[in-house]
């Protein structure tokens, strides 16, 4: 059995998505112009996936927006 030595949350597929999230996202001041604070890991991990840019910043945009109107409900 391998050990983690890095602690929780630092496995070697979420390192794997981190680094993708700053390829992704280099300039973190643009990312987080999009109110992404209520989008969970999962959906920026599943946004960051694609390819496009402009899609990006559409579901960015819709997810969002999304969360934002159920948590007002």
């Amino acid at each position: 059995m391998k050990e983690n030595t890095l602690g929780k949350g630092f496995s070697e597929a979420n390192l794997k998505n981190i680094r993708q999230f700053y390829i992704v996202f280099p300039d973190f001041d643009q990312f987080a112009t999009h109110c992404v604070a209520n989008l969970s890991w999962t959906n920026i991990r599943l946004i960051m996936r694609l390819e496009n840019k402009t899609e990006r910043e559409y579901y960015i945009k819709e997810a969002s927006t999304l969360t934002a109107n159920i948590e007002t409900q």
